[in-house]
């Protein structure tokens, strides 16, 4: 279904390079031994134009008598503005480029790879070109490509989150991650029959209104692996109406992005398993269902069972994806027992007016795993923490049930959230995750694109493998 390669060439071989742009980004380098390099001579009336520019920190363009590069565009950056700098530029670029980084360059690899990614499956034009990397130094190559894995997980979890609603909903989905081959992973499907079997009424009272299927999907080690257990949760509603209190049109319009946590939690499991060996005892689970308005659609005031027993009185229909994660983090809590469970999803409007557009919510009791989340620097992947307190807990009992869905009475709705889903994380301890802001964006950041991000991806599995 999905092209996730990176369609970023590596070169090394200063004869071979042929390009309409060569981009060439200057720091503590002498720029005249680099174009000569690459055997460009530099007109004298533009020396003192390319000077003036270096002053400045700004970028040239010229064109050199020279058959195999059209322009050559340099830009000078400093090391407090490297990233960004090199992202503005990258965005600017349209035909053919050879990117030659000064130094950094890992980061440099990260940021061409990450900036260029382009989803254009359903354009019927595609204006697709060659992004190459060059390398100078090649002891540095091993390193680069060793990443790529990575980058092609953000960039799946990027994709799945850019399909439209009508090709991409629970079924496919679940075919998407059933007949990849895992190599230190078991897939275990449950359809709607086996949840209600289960007990997982709450997955199935936010897909009742839709003619599609309700799903949780476990991805768990194939071998035993020793040390402290993960359990990583991600929410998957491919589209989300809001169920019958529908959503405004306006907030309908992105709504295809509401599986954005199940996507990043994927992407984690696909980098993981891409490694030789497995590096963390880590089960993955992702509930996936639509959330729409048909005749069977679940109702304000209804109560449901959910798989760990409790009781929930449903007193919205939008606040759907704390039911989805709750009846797959109790799940997964009680038949692998792990000592952490993680969960990320776009949940609350509320993160975004908290937060804005660029940072996640964190929450949670598992106070050195949220640390590790704060003091990771991944870049355009900040979270800030957000409260979590006895009162808000208590908040979201019920009169009539055991729990409400929703709870206005402290109005914090990202905490109320957490507070929600604190009453399902059974003997693990809870990090929550609240990517509704960065998940899906309408302008770039950094190398975060419009449309889907892969926000957490990277994130996760930095902190994983730092444990």
């Amino acid at each position: 279904m999905l092209d996730t390669k990176l369609h970023i060439q590596i070169a090394t071989d200063v004869a071979n390079v042929s390009t309409h742009t060569l981009l060439l980004e200057i720091n503590e380098s002498n720029i005249f031994e680099k174009l000569e390099k690459f055997q460009i001579s530099v007109p004298e009336k533009i020396l003192e134009k390319i000077q003036n520019a270096r002053e400045k920190e700004d970028f040239f363009i010229f064109y050199p008598e020279n058959e195999n590069i059209f322009q050559v565009v340099i830009f000078f950056s400093s090391n407090e503005k490297r990233l960004e700098k090199r992202t503005e530029i990258f965005r600017k670029l349209s035909k053919n480029v050879t990117y030659i980084p000064d130094d950094f360059v890992e980061e440099a690899y990260e940021a061409f790879v990450l900036t260029m990614y382009d989803f254009s499956q359903y354009k019927s034009k595609k204006d697709n070109f060659d992004k190459i990397f060059f390398v100078e130094d090649v002891s540095n190559l091993s390193k680069l490509e060793s990443k790529n894995p990575l980058y092609e997980a953000i960039y799946t979890a990027r994709n799945l989150v850019n399909l439209p609603p009508n090709d991409f909903y629970p079924e496919t989905f679940v075919e998407m991650i059933s007949s990849r081959k895992w190599n230190h992973f078991e897939v275990q499907v449950f359809g709607n029959t086996e949840l209600r079997e289960l007990g997982c009424n709450l997955i199935r009272a936010v897909g009742q209104g839709s003619a599609r299927d309700n799903f949780m999907v476990i991805l768990k080690p194939k071998k035993e692996i020793s040390g402290e257990k993960f359990g990583i949760i991600g929410k998957g509603v491919t589209f989300d109406a809001g169920g019958i209190q529908i959503k405004p049109d306006k907030y309908m319009l992105d709504m295809k992005c509401d599986m954005a946590g199940a996507a990043g939690v994927l992407g984690v499991a696909i980098y993981l398993d891409s490694l030789l060996e497995l590096p963390v005892n880590v089960v993955f689970g992702l509930g996936i269902v639509e959330n729409m308005t048909g005749s069977a659609a679940f109702k304000p005031l209804d109560i449901y069972t959910a798989y760990n027993g409790k009781t929930v009185e449903i007193h919205h229909t939008d606040a759907e994806g704390r039911l989805v994660l709750a009846d797959v983090m109790t799940y997964v809590e009680k038949n692998f027992q792990v000592n952490h469970l993680i969960t990320m999803a776009t949940l609350t409007g509320a993160c975004i007016y908290a937060l804005g557009n660029d940072i996640s919510g964190i929450m949670g009791d598992d106070e050195k795993l949220i640390s590790t989340f704060l003091d990771n620097t991944s870049p355009y992947e900040t979270v800030w923490r957000l409260p979590l307190t006895p009162k808000m807990l208590k908040a979201v009992e019920s009169e009539t049930a055991d729990l409400q869905n929703l709870s206005e009475s402290e109005k914090a709705g990202s905490s109320m959230g957490a507070a929600f889903l604190t009453h399902f994380k059974g003997d693990a301890q809870l990090t929550h995750l609240d990517i509704a802001g960065p998940a899906y964006r309408t302008k770039t950041f950094g190398y975060m694109p419009v449309g889907g991000t892969g926000w957490g991806v990277k994130k996760i599995s930095e902190v994983l493998l730092s444990l």
